[in-house]
């Protein structure tokens, strides 16, 4: 296979941003026997009237061509064509296409900003890697409780792999008898609009409990793509209160996965293990993993109606650090108990949300039978627990 190529065609010494520099090298990285003919500044053909581009003879598969590229000015229309430039006795399968660069006119960073200051009365749910929501099955996400004209509330997102669709919700976290106009969203990343633009009426006096009200098939993933909600691989989602009287400036909060994420892997090394209490829990010191903290949980002769017979392994999520959106954390990981003499480890994973409070509930009752838990396992009374994180959400408030 012959490998791909690219030509860039520049009016003026202006270089492209680094995101279309990653878009090139992800295209040549993943495409063979193609050549990529890139024109910046493309308004400046219609300024000084030109009508064709043509690239540089390239070679593929062992043959000579051009790419020749035409702009009909008064049709306001584009005409590609592959022109070969040797001769030719054969017949063959080519393909000539318009590759599609979404760029923002602003990076993300300051769009995000002007959000917060030109929207009351709004929560921005950004969500980062959202390609990874399919790769983990990963249906629902909630964002942090957060604060709007003085109630308290959340985002849902959800995502349908099977339909791929998205739809949107907005659940009250208080109590509330009243009547209030609401508004969720999708924003664009390509002008200062969100999609849908209109009020919804909510009625919360038929029910204390909380409620989630908002839009089931908002958009489908082709649709986020095409028309620039969903832009290298990060979309935002908003909600919004517009008819109170009491303004208070918007607020953001980021959502991402991280795969391998810093201090992934984690040893616990229990010494004197036969002196560890068999009617008790036994934690190991915390560490952190993403922006909370988390410990090893054992019981070494078992919990509840498998004591006697299982060892009993579980990881328990703590406190956030840094002042982080206590939300729910999506963790997949691996728990282990080690073969120190064969390194034939003992290995279970597993995939959960864990609460943003204390939750000790995620983990395997039945992580092995008490009858393996000898050599090559224990080894002169020491025995090693770990645990490696395959992935982990983090959030934070920007």
């Amino acid at each position: 296979k012959m490998s791909w190529t690219n030509q860039n065609f520049c009016m003026q010494s202006q270089g492209p941003g680094m995101e279309k520099k990653v878009m090139v090298q992800e295209f040549k990285k993943n495409h063979t026997n193609s050549h990529l003919f890139k024109i910046d500044n493309f308004s400046l053909l219609t300024k000084y009237k030109i009508d064709c581009i043509e690239s540089s003879v390239f070679d593929l598969c062992g043959r000579k061509w051009k790419i020749l590229v035409n702009y009909d000015e008064d049709e306001e229309h584009v005409s590609i064509f592959l022109e070969n430039q040797d001769p030719l006795d054969v017949e063959l399968e080519y393909q000539v296409y318009v590759l599609v660069n979404m760029s923002r006119p602003i990076p993300i960073e300051m769009m995000v900003q002007e959000f917060k200051k030109n929207h009351t009365n709004s929560h921005l749910f950004k969500i980062d890697n959202f390609s990874l929501l399919t790769k983990y099955k990963i249906d629902c996400i909630e964002s942090s409780v957060f604060d709007l004209c003085g109630r308290k509330w959340k985002i849902l997102v959800n995502y349908d792999e099977d339909e791929e669709h998205v739809s949107i919700f907005l659940e009250n976290q208080d109590p509330l008898d009243v009547e209030l106009e609401y508004q969720v969203y999708v924003v664009s990343q390509l002008k200062a609009v969100w999609y849908p633009k209109v009020n919804e009426k909510w009625d919360f006096s038929a029910s204390s409990k909380p409620i989630a009200k908002g839009i089931t098939n908002l958009m489908s993933l082709d649709v986020l793509k095409s028309k620039g909600f969903l832009i290298e691989d990060c979309c935002m989602f908003g909600a919004s209160l517009p008819d109170q009287k009491t303004e208070r400036p918007g607020t953001v909060e980021c959502f991402s996965l991280i795969e391998k994420p810093l201090n992934s892997k984690v040893t616990w090394m229990m010494t004197k293990f036969s002196s560890f209490d068999p009617e008790k829990a036994h934690q190991s010191n915390e560490f952190i993993v993403g922006n909370r903290k988390w410990r090893i949980e054992v019981h070494p002769r078992g919990y509840e109606e498998v004591k006697g017979e299982s060892f009993y392994v579980y990881l328990v999520g703590e406190r956030y650090i840094n002042n982080a959106p206590k939300t729910k954390t999506f963790a997949k990981s691996k728990l282990r108990v080690l073969d120190q003499v064969n390194r034939n480890h003992v290995e279970a994973t597993d995939s959960y949300w864990v609460d943003e409070e204390y939750d000790d509930t995620n983990g395997f009752m039945e992580f092995m039978p008490l009858s393996k838990l000898c050599e090559p396992y224990l080894v002169k009374d020491k025995l090693y627990v770990g645990v490696e994180f395959e992935v982990i959400s983090v959030a934070k408030y920007v």
